[in-house]
């Protein structure tokens, strides 16, 4: 019995040993305690009461110095307690508070978070971001935008303006004004209605309320309507059709005309033809005339070499076609003009148009222009201009002008060097040539001008001009203005004007001081309103003083 217990319990002790054995326990290890977040560091500001009334005072210390809604300001007068005052209210640096006796002057303290130190410099793109942003702006449709009024955009492509003036001249010689003009303008500029139509206006009402008996204005009723554009057309940058109907004016073309009609255009690359037909109004009056038409086709070409500042563009335009003119009859019209623009240190601009029919300038050439524009170095412009007509009436050169001028020449040069930021020189000088009289002119003088006077809103100009030719004489100026920002501008301007008396113009001596003056308010982006004060004497007894004084007020939208 002993043996067989001892057998079992030996048996029990090798089961035990060959079973699976619990892994030891390891040993605790404790955590390192949790570091408490630092500290924030507070900036601490004292603060005293500035104001104080019945019911709150004011405290120079708000929001941006620690100061916020609902807690008291522990306040101190001479070094001792003087009370509490509580916060009703904060603004950046200021609040309001109420308290019982309190003073001004009385000491508080605040404290607030220091201000973040400012971000660094962002990481440069990537070459491939630089191509992939290229190449979205490249995508991206543009197109040449119109500046044939001096309105301003706003919103959804909004383009109109408006202006009411007033304008009485008189002479010391007459009790009464000599003449009085009253006029509306309005200009609306390629406004879109819906999905590309768009329209635009420029038209004005002139009211004379008193005139002389003997005038010379071609204007002889009142009020007077002066249409010169009421166009609706069509034009979007994703479609290449565009076109126009109304009183329109054909500015794809070289050359303005001006047509109580159509035309239509169709671009194909960088390449735009159309055509157009339509009544020729009356050059002086604007009005509609059944006697005169044109018609004809027009085209226009870009090519553009380089990138950013240094590209160069050029643009070809040409219009022909067949006319019918009120004293010159029928004949043949074209006009060829070009622009090239190469940066911002060169532009040239030339243009030339022919006609020949029944009444044809010499050589066929009824008008032509060249302008040129070189800025060597920053600091130097120069420019000229050469414009030359040959047929008096050859269509309308400017909209609405009551005499388009003889057969000439003109000539101009002009340069300018900014010798500091608040000093300018420069010379200009011209030559006019008549070939119905025959007649020379030519003026030159040097002008200088201080934009920015002393880097106030002062700025001066003087100027003076020597004439010889055929009237021999002079005149000088002195320009003053004064800008108080876009608010206030004030502009004055004192002239002298003499001829001298020469062989066959004897009858021409004169000598006149001329002075006016501006004033322009304007109290909100949108509205302007102006003052003009002008008056001027001339040398003899015989000649009395003149003057006008005109008001404006417009509005740009």
């Amino acid at each position: 019995m002993t043996r067989r217990f001892v057998l079992v319990t030996l048996a029990l002790a090798v089961v035990a040993q060959a079973g699976p054995r619990r892994p030891p326990k390891a040993p605790r290890v404790r955590a390192p305690p949790a570091k408490a977040p630092p500290a924030k560091k507070l900036v601490k500001s004292a603060g005293e009461v500035t104001w104080v009334g019945v019911e709150f005072a004011y405290v120079d210390r708000g929001s941006a110095e620690g100061v916020e809604v609902g807690k008291p300001l522990i306040l101190s007068r001479g070094g001792r307690a003087a009370g509490t005052c509580t916060v009703q209210s904060v603004a950046e640096h200021s609040a309001r508070c109420t308290g019982l006796t309190l003073r001004v002057g009385d000491r508080f303290t605040v404290s607030a978070a220091p201000a973040p130190p400012p971000e660094g410099p962002k990481p440069l793109p990537t070459e491939l971001e630089l191509r992939r942003r290229g190449a979205l702006v490249e995508s991206t449709p543009w197109v040449l935008r119109r500046f044939d009024s001096p309105a301003l955009t706003l919103g959804a492509g909004l383009h109109a303006s408006a202006a009411l003036s007033h304008t009485t001249f008189f002479t010391a010689a007459s009790p009464r004004p000599a003449f009085g003009q009253q006029r509306v303008d309005v200009v609306v500029s390629d406004l879109e209605l819906w999905k590309g139509l768009r329209v635009s206006a420029d038209l004005s009402v002139l009211n004379f309320s008193s005139r002389p008996e003997v005038t010379r204005t071609v204007y002889t009723q009142t009020p007077v309507l002066l249409v010169r554009q009421l166009e609706l057309g069509f034009r979007r940058a994703d479609l290449p059709l565009a076109a126009g109907l109304g009183r329109t004016w054909l500015t794809t073309g070289p050359g303005l005309l001006v047509l109580d009609g159509a035309h239509t255009s169709f671009r194909i690359g960088a390449a735009e033809v159309g055509v157009f037909a339509g009544l020729l109004p009356d050059g002086a009056r604007l009005t509609p005339s059944l006697s005169q038409w044109s018609t004809g086709a027009f085209t226009r070409l870009s090519f553009t070499s380089g990138e950013g500042a240094s590209a160069a563009v050029l643009q070809v335009a040409g219009r022909a076609g067949y006319a019918l003119r009120d004293g010159i009859g029928s004949r043949f019209e074209a006009a060829v003009g070009a622009g090239y623009w190469a940066g911002s240190a060169f532009d040239a601009h030339a243009s030339v148009e022919v006609g020949y029919g029944s009444t044809q300038a010499a050589a066929g050439i009824d008008a032509a222009r060249l302008d040129l524009g070189w800025r060597p170095t920053e600091r130097l412009l120069l420019l000229a201009s050469g414009r030359y007509r040959g047929l008096p009436i050859a269509g309308v050169p400017e909209v609405g002008l009551v005499s388009p001028g003889l057969s000439a020449l003109h000539g101009d040069l002009a340069a300018t060097w900014q010798l500091t930021p608040a000093l300018v020189v420069g010379l200009r000088g011209g030559v006019a040539r008549d070939f119905t009289s025959t007649l020379t002119q030519l003026r030159a003088g040097p002008e200088l001008s201080m934009p920015g006077l002393f880097g106030g809103p002062v700025s001066l100009g003087l100027g003076y001009a020597e004439e010889v030719g055929w009237l021999r004489g002079r005149s000088g100026w002195f320009n003053l203005s004064v800008t108080a920002g876009s608010f206030f501008r004030v502009l004055s301007r004192t002239s002298f004007f003499h001829q001298q008396p020469t062989a066959g113009a004897e009858g021409l001596f004169a000598a006149e001081l001329g002075q006016s003056l501006s004033l322009e308010v304007t109290p909100w982006r949108f509205v302007r309103a102006r003052l003009v004060l002008v008056g001027r004497q001339t040398a003899g007894e015989a000649f009395a003083p003149m003057g006008s004084v005109g008001g404006q007020v417009a509005g740009t939208f």
